[in-house]
């Protein structure tokens, strides 16, 4: 007997068992049998309603249904897209033969295999084999072919080869930088006005049919990480692969750049002196390395010795942080559609200075002289293997003597023949079609319609991901870099709200005449206010509406294609995908390679942070709080009278619903109080702070209460001239709240103890202006305000009463580690030394009970040999009664 453990949890993705179920067409019972508050008590439930719990129980036991039920929709969904086909055997008869693969249990590495067999199929490589009885070949496998042949030839481009190289600039083409995502009007808190939530339609499926995915090897330019490197500017580099200019250094010739097929990471040595709002700069999340990115993976390798040397540490490029800087770039990304951006939207003198003082760091590029002319992928991949087997030249390295130094000069002469073939062609564009016929045919909630859509925006992830030997940085960046792009152009041109990856909210009574340059577009709304950029009605004045919606859609597109009419996104015409009533494939020719899509109109919005928003209409009110409790129920608590007292606040709303209403009057904002809520224990979480649960006596899985104190003030909302200038402040910010829980508000309150919300934003983003760096110094130069106990939120006291009663003080192992590690640094000098151990309060024997069982009798530590029952009874100590 054979026993197997199954995990459905990433078999679609991020979502519920429940909604697997759906997808999959497998009913479930009983789950509507208790609700959200009574699911957290589901151990009181098993006594009080038994039968529900039986049926509710059941129902989990689903999963041989769903897996089977799975692996059928996509033998259909292989069918669907054409791959497979009817082979005629030796006898005559005819047998269906596919290049279907039983699903993984991830999505990612299902649509992987499916990328593959489309691949494979385009490629030439068949499904089958017939062996000399003209049968089926039982011992062919198309895998195996597909790996000799196709994979040593797309691996070497790949995020995961790319991260490798942790001591040379190529690691950093690793990365793939996701969307856009802005305040572009941080002093405009609150509106009353017509406004339009519009979205890019099937923005990143739609991205990759206008994509290439290139065969073949690339031409990385990088160098080794040294301080003497001498790092092109931009300009010089872009004359290198032939890129011509006119006089206003606007490009008359392409060379061999080929729109979408090159990216490169850039950065700026200098400051710019205008500010720009288009590349980001990627920066390190240690205060050690700041612009040092790759320095934190470099100082973990110790030497490169084999008798010194440490284990090769991969650069991790989920490694540090995103952020748009006004006057610099570091590590940004720069693609064909941003390129254009920065040239066509910029002055002549503004250009020449992007041209001269952005460095190519390191690149990527498919050239166009080295393009395989082929009329269809399978004699491109043949011509490919040709040239690879008949190239002659070799890679040398020649030392020259200059003067009074030595020099090596290294000459790459690999082979970079490549080929393309269209996403949209290979696959996008069928899952496209099956999507909407399913979609008419069974409904829009339907599971067949569900797994091409999943399909599409999984294959997108495919693109990106380290673990793929499919994907590809060239491709993923320049998906990624045309949705900023665009999105860029719906901020500025519609002037939006928080731009968000496909789309922002805009006013339709007034929406720029005309386009900003670089530096205008930074200050757009305060242009606007002086009347130094004029607004204009969408569609101009005394329009006639016919069918709302899509007016709206048609003419947003108009206005920003008027606007920005240089760019592809605009101008290249292309192609929209539909289906008629029959069933029929329709399309349809459009200018540019998007469409827009209103997502609903609204009469009031409420903004904050760079991604949080209230927009309301008629009945319908719609909320966003990015990282935040938007659903569970909470409950708040204040101190009244030295006592710790349960409220109704937050009974029927969250804190960050109910702070999104209360910015309807940023001038008196009522102050946040403590909220509790009650979340699973996550294994993950639990192997992170395993002492603080021990000592908790909580276990995976077990219920538990957090807290938390809502921060009416967001940094993230502001755009600062600098990566300095932002450290300076998050640092300061970051240190008032750990020490007061809160940051900036005590300047800002009102006399009946409201906050002035609208006062403290425009004064910060003034004190940005004037370039200021400490804010508490600007606020209290004289250090009266610190001294007296107004700092504090006024939660403050109940958070600490709170945190007390439910154990949250308890230290967790980073915690643990900070402080070793802390300790390590002060040894050598003893005195020192000496004097933080006579102040260190935290020992891990602290939380070890003095009757635990011994090491020698469990095998653990501490509470690891506690039974249950003491577990359970500590647990309870550490909770509310609510």
């Amino acid at each position: 007997m054979k026993i197997a453990f199954v995990d459905t949890a990433g078999l679609h993705g991020a979502t519920s068992y429940q909604n697997i179920c759906s997808n999959t067409k497998v009913q479930l019972e009983g789950k509507e049998l208790f609700n959200s508050e009574e699911k957290s008590r589901m151990n009181e439930m098993l006594i009080q309603r038994p039968k529900d719990f039986e049926t509710y129980a059941l129902g989990d036991l689903e999963i041989d249904k769903v897996l089977t039920n799975y692996c059928e929709m996509f033998r259909d969904l292989y069918l669907s897209l054409g791959l497979g086909e009817s082979v005629e055997l030796g006898d005559g008869s005819l047998i269906e033969v596919t290049y279907y693969r039983q699903p993984k249990l991830t999505i990612g590495g299902t649509v992987k295999n499916l990328f593959e067999a489309a691949l494979a199929s385009k490629l030439g490589v068949r499904c089958y084999s017939l062996n000399d009885e003209g049968g089926i070949d039982e011992n062919y496998d198309w895998v195996k072919e597909f790996n000799e042949k196709v994979v040593p030839i797309l691996s070497p481009n790949s995020a995961q080869e790319l991260r490798q190289f942790t001591k040379n600039t190529k690691a950093l083409l690793a990365k793939v930088q996701g969307g856009r995502c802005r305040n572009n009007k941080p002093l405009i808190t609150h509106i009353k006005s017509f406004l339009c939530d519009i979205d890019i339609s099937g923005c990143y499926g739609e991205g990759q049919r206008n994509q290439e995915y290139p065969i073949g090897r690339p031409e990385i330019y990088d160098f080794r990480i040294l301080e003497n490197n001498y790092y092109p500017t931009l300009f010089e580099w872009m004359k290198m692969y032939g890129v011509g200019f006119d006089k206003n250094r606007r490009i008359s010739k392409s060379g061999d750049l080929i729109p979408g097929l090159w990216m490169a990471r850039i950065s700026t040595e200098e400051p710019l002196s205008f500010s720009q709002d288009v590349v980001e700069t990627w920066t390190s999340s240690s205060k050690e390395h700041e612009m040092n990115l790759m320095g934190k993976f470099i100082d973990e390798m110790s030497s490169d010795t084999e008798c010194e040397g440490k284990k090769w540490v991969d650069f991790d490029t989920e490694y540090g942080a995103l952020k748009i800087n006004h006057h610099e770039v570091f590590n940004g990304v720069l693609t064909h559609d941003l390129l254009q951006v920065l040239l066509n939207h910029s002055t002549e003198s503004q250009r020449i200075e992007l041209l001269k003082k952005i460095k190519v760091t390191s690149s990527m590029v498919y050239p166009k002289s080295e393009r395989i002319s082929c009329e269809t992928q399978t004699e491109g991949l043949r011509l490919l293997k040709e040239g690879q087997d008949n190239w002659k030249y070799k890679n040398t390295a020649v030392r020259m003597r200059k003067k009074n130094h030595s020099v090596i000069r290294r000459d790459d002469r690999e082979y970079h023949g490549w080929f393309s073939v269209n996403l949209g062609d290979l696959l996008i564009d069928q899952l496209l079609i099956e999507r909407k016929k399913a979609k008419k045919k069974y409904g829009d909630k339907s599971s067949q319609q569900t797994l091409y859509k999943l399909c599409v925006n999984t294959l997108y992830g495919d693109m990106v991901s380290r673990f793929f030997v499919t994907s590809n940085p060239v491709v993923g960046n320049n998906i990624t870099s045309r949705a900023r792009a665009l999105a860029w152009c719906m901020e500025k041109g519609l002037n939006g709200w928080q731009s968000i990856t496909d789309g922002c909210a805009f006013e339709v009574n007034k929406v720029p005449a005309k386009a900003p340059n670089l530096a205008q577009a930074c200050d757009l709304q305060k242009l606007i206010d002086r009347g130094k950029i004029p607004v204009t009605p969408l569609g101009g004045e005394n329009s006639t509406i016919d069918r709302p919606v899509n007016w709206l859609n048609e003419k947003a597109w108009e206005h920003l294609s008027n606007l920005f009419p240089k760019l592809d996104v605009f101008k290249t015409e292309t192609f929209a995908i539909g289906v008629d009533e029959v069933g029929e494939v329709v399309y349809s020719p459009r200018n540019g390679q998007f469409t827009l899509e209103v997502k609903s109109v609204h009469t009031e919005g409420t903004f904050h942070g760079s991604a949080n928003y209230k927009l309301k209409g008629g009945t319908m009110t719609k909320y966003k709080m990015r990282g935040y409790e938007n659903e569970r129920q909470h409950t708040g608590f204040e101190m009244i009278e030295g006592k710790l007292v349960e409220i109704e606040r937050y009974r029927d709303i969250t804190p960050s619903k109910a702070f999104l209403d209360s910015l309807s009057n940023p001038h008196a904002v009522p102050r946040q109080s403590v909220a509790v809520k009650t979340r699973i224990l996550k294994l993950s979480e639990y192997q992170e702070n395993v002492v603080k649960f021990r000592k908790m006596g909580l276990e995976p899985g077990d219920n538990y209460q957090v807290s938390s104190l809502f921060s009416e003030f967001s940094l993230s909302q502001f755009t600062f001239k600098n990566h300095a200038q932002y450290r300076s402040w998050a640092n300061s910010i970051e240190r008032q709240k750990l020490k007061y829980g809160q940051s900036i508000e005590p300047w800002f309150e009102n006399k009946d103890g409201t906050l002035n919300y609208q006062k403290m934003v425009e004064w910060v983003f003034d004190a940005i202006e004037r370039n200021v760096t400490a804010p508490f110094k600007e606020l209290d130069p004289y250090d009266h305000r610190t001294r007296d106990k107004v700092m504090y939120h006024p939660g403050w006291e109940a958070l600490q009463k709170v945190r007390e009663t439910l154990g949250e003080g308890v230290e967790d192992n980073d915690k643990i580690r900070r402080r070793k590690k802390k300790r390590k640094k002060l040894e050598p000098s003893k005195t020192r030394g000496e004097s933080k151990t006579r102040r260190r309060k935290f020992k891990v024997s602290d939380y070890m009970s003095s009757d635990s069982p011994s090491d020698e009798t469990t095998g653990n530590k501490g509470f690891g040999g506690d039974s249950k029952k003491k577990r359970r009874k500590r647990a309870g100590k550490f909770k509310l009664a609510v």
